[in-house]
Protein backbone atom coordinates (compact mmCIF):
# COMPACT_ATOMS: atom_id res chain seq x y z
CA UNK A 1 0.00 0.00 0.00
CA UNK A 2 1.27 3.34 -1.14
CA UNK A 3 1.15 5.81 1.97
CA UNK A 4 1.10 9.98 0.95
CA UNK A 5 3.39 11.85 2.20
CA UNK A 6 2.38 15.28 3.91
CA UNK A 7 5.20 18.15 3.10
CA UNK A 8 5.65 20.34 5.69
CA UNK A 9 4.02 24.45 4.94
CA UNK A 10 1.87 22.55 1.79
CA UNK A 11 -1.99 21.96 2.12
CA UNK A 12 -2.50 18.80 0.76
CA UNK A 13 -5.53 16.86 -0.66
CA UNK A 14 -5.54 13.05 0.19
CA UNK A 15 -8.57 10.92 -1.58
CA UNK A 16 -9.19 7.52 1.00
CA UNK A 17 -11.46 5.08 0.79
CA UNK A 18 -13.80 7.65 3.60
CA UNK A 19 -13.99 10.73 1.74
CA UNK A 20 -11.20 13.83 1.55
CA UNK A 21 -8.67 14.31 4.09
CA UNK A 22 -7.36 17.71 3.64
CA UNK A 23 -3.75 17.56 5.96
CA UNK A 24 -1.36 20.61 6.89
CA UNK A 25 1.92 20.18 8.50
CA UNK A 26 3.39 23.45 10.10
CA UNK A 27 6.86 24.22 10.91
CA UNK A 28 6.78 22.92 14.48
CA UNK A 29 5.79 19.46 13.05
CA UNK A 30 2.13 19.50 14.07
CA UNK A 31 -0.35 17.82 12.18
CA UNK A 32 -3.53 19.36 11.05
CA UNK A 33 -6.06 16.92 9.30
CA UNK A 34 -9.80 17.84 8.64
CA UNK A 35 -11.71 14.36 7.40
CA UNK A 36 -14.90 15.20 4.99
CA UNK A 37 -16.87 13.72 2.47
CA UNK A 38 -16.01 14.27 -1.34
CA UNK A 39 -18.69 16.42 -2.39
CA UNK A 40 -17.47 19.05 0.37
CA UNK A 41 -16.84 21.95 -0.77
CA UNK A 42 -12.64 22.55 -0.60
CA UNK A 43 -12.81 26.67 0.72
CA UNK A 44 -14.80 25.56 3.31
CA UNK A 45 -12.06 22.91 4.39
CA UNK A 46 -9.25 25.13 3.90
CA UNK A 47 -11.09 27.35 5.95
CA UNK A 48 -11.42 24.67 8.56
CA UNK A 49 -8.25 23.90 8.52
CA UNK A 50 -6.46 27.08 8.96
CA UNK A 51 -8.97 28.32 11.92
CA UNK A 52 -8.12 25.26 13.52
CA UNK A 53 -4.25 25.58 12.81
CA UNK A 54 -4.91 29.08 14.45
CA UNK A 55 -6.83 28.22 17.84
CA UNK A 56 -4.41 25.32 18.56
CA UNK A 57 -2.01 28.31 18.62
CA UNK A 58 -3.99 30.86 20.10
CA UNK A 59 -5.05 27.70 22.88
CA UNK A 60 -1.50 26.82 23.51
CA UNK A 61 0.97 29.63 23.46
CA UNK A 62 3.62 27.38 24.48
CA UNK A 63 3.25 24.90 21.63
CA UNK A 64 5.42 26.89 18.96
CA UNK A 65 8.56 26.18 21.59
CA UNK A 66 7.70 23.19 23.86
CA UNK A 67 5.96 20.55 22.02
CA UNK A 68 5.23 17.95 24.93
CA UNK A 69 3.39 20.91 27.16
CA UNK A 70 0.91 21.11 23.50
CA UNK A 71 -2.89 20.29 24.24
CA UNK A 72 -5.66 19.95 21.96
CA UNK A 73 -8.07 22.46 20.79
CA UNK A 74 -10.78 23.28 23.17
CA UNK A 75 -13.59 21.00 22.14
CA UNK A 76 -15.89 23.98 22.31
CA UNK A 77 -13.99 25.77 19.42
CA UNK A 78 -14.53 22.62 17.68
CA UNK A 79 -18.19 22.50 18.04
CA UNK A 80 -18.65 26.06 17.35
CA UNK A 81 -16.70 25.46 14.00
CA UNK A 82 -19.08 22.56 13.13
CA UNK A 83 -21.82 24.55 13.74
CA UNK A 84 -20.21 28.06 11.52
CA UNK A 85 -19.11 25.42 8.80
CA UNK A 86 -22.38 23.48 8.88
CA UNK A 87 -24.56 26.29 8.42
CA UNK A 88 -21.84 27.45 5.28
CA UNK A 89 -22.57 24.31 3.69
CA UNK A 90 -26.11 23.74 4.53
CA UNK A 91 -25.61 27.57 2.60
CA UNK A 92 -24.05 26.09 0.02
CA UNK A 93 -26.21 23.00 0.00
CA UNK A 94 -29.52 25.71 -0.68
CA UNK A 95 -27.95 27.41 -3.56
CA UNK A 96 -27.55 24.86 -5.14
CA UNK A 97 -31.05 23.72 -4.72
CA UNK A 98 -31.58 27.34 -5.69
CA UNK A 99 -29.20 27.28 -8.98
CA UNK A 100 -31.36 23.33 -9.93
CA UNK A 101 -34.77 25.46 -9.50
CA UNK A 102 -33.36 28.36 -11.75
CA UNK A 103 -31.92 25.62 -14.32
CA UNK A 104 -35.26 23.65 -14.45
CA UNK A 105 -37.45 26.56 -13.89
CA UNK A 106 -35.43 27.96 -17.25
CA UNK A 107 -35.87 24.58 -19.26
CA UNK A 108 -39.30 24.79 -19.07
CA UNK A 109 -39.49 28.63 -19.89
CA UNK A 110 -37.01 28.38 -22.39
CA UNK A 111 -37.89 25.20 -24.51
CA UNK A 112 -41.34 26.75 -25.27
CA UNK A 113 -39.55 29.66 -26.48
CA UNK A 114 -37.32 28.04 -28.75
CA UNK A 115 -40.67 26.12 -30.28
CA UNK A 116 -41.63 29.76 -31.00
CA UNK A 117 -38.72 30.17 -32.08
CA UNK A 118 -39.08 27.68 -34.51
CA UNK A 119 -42.92 28.80 -35.17
CA UNK A 120 -41.78 32.14 -35.93
CA UNK A 121 -39.34 31.26 -38.61
CA UNK A 122 -42.17 29.27 -40.46
CA UNK A 123 -44.03 32.34 -40.35
CA UNK A 124 -41.51 34.26 -42.22
CA UNK A 125 -40.88 31.41 -44.49
CA UNK A 126 -44.98 31.48 -45.49
CA UNK A 127 -45.17 35.49 -45.19
CA UNK A 128 -42.18 35.45 -47.39
CA UNK A 129 -44.19 32.71 -49.44
CA UNK A 130 -47.14 35.53 -49.76
CA UNK A 131 -45.29 38.58 -50.01
CA UNK A 132 -44.12 36.65 -53.26
CA UNK A 133 -47.27 35.72 -54.71
CA UNK A 134 -48.52 38.90 -53.86
CA UNK A 135 -46.07 40.69 -56.16
CA UNK A 136 -46.48 38.42 -58.67
CA UNK A 137 -50.37 39.34 -58.55
CA UNK A 138 -50.30 42.80 -58.57
CA UNK A 139 -48.13 42.15 -61.84
CA UNK A 140 -50.15 39.93 -63.64
CA UNK A 141 -53.28 42.74 -62.49
CA UNK A 142 -51.00 45.37 -64.43
CA UNK A 143 -50.87 43.52 -67.40
CA UNK A 144 -54.53 42.12 -67.00
CA UNK A 145 -55.53 45.90 -66.35
CA UNK A 146 -53.71 46.82 -69.58
CA UNK A 147 -55.15 44.34 -71.62
CA UNK A 148 -58.52 45.55 -70.53
CA UNK A 149 -57.81 48.50 -71.51
CA UNK A 150 -56.89 47.99 -75.04
CA UNK A 151 -60.07 46.10 -75.47
CA UNK A 152 -62.12 48.80 -73.81
CA UNK A 153 -60.52 51.10 -76.36
CA UNK A 154 -60.79 48.63 -79.46
CA UNK A 155 -64.36 48.08 -78.26
CA UNK A 156 -64.62 52.07 -78.42
CA UNK A 157 -63.37 52.47 -81.49
CA UNK A 158 -64.90 50.07 -83.35
CA UNK A 159 -68.60 51.88 -81.77
CA UNK A 160 -67.36 54.62 -82.84
CA UNK A 161 -67.10 53.27 -86.81
CA UNK A 162 -70.28 52.03 -86.42
CA UNK A 163 -71.97 55.14 -85.17
CA UNK A 164 -70.45 57.39 -87.74
CA UNK A 165 -71.36 54.59 -90.30
CA UNK A 166 -75.09 54.80 -88.99
CA UNK A 167 -74.72 58.71 -89.36
CA UNK A 168 -73.32 58.39 -92.26
CA UNK A 169 -75.72 55.91 -93.51
CA UNK A 170 -78.46 58.33 -92.62
CA UNK A 171 -76.94 61.55 -93.82
CA UNK A 172 -76.20 59.74 -97.27
CA UNK A 173 -79.59 58.30 -97.47
CA UNK A 174 -81.83 61.69 -96.98
CA UNK A 175 -79.41 63.40 -99.12
CA UNK A 176 -80.36 60.33 -101.82
CA UNK A 177 -84.23 60.71 -101.01
CA UNK A 178 -83.92 64.39 -101.44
Amino acid sequence: MNTPQLQAQTLQEITTSYGICFGLVDNNDYVFLVLAAEEYPRSTLRGILNELKSEFYKSNPRAASDLIEAQTVDSRFIQELGRKYGTMTTKVAEAREKLQEVEDQLRVDILPAIANQEDIKSLEYKTQGFADNARKMEHDSAELESMMKWRNRKLWVVLGFAVLALILYVIFGIAKGS
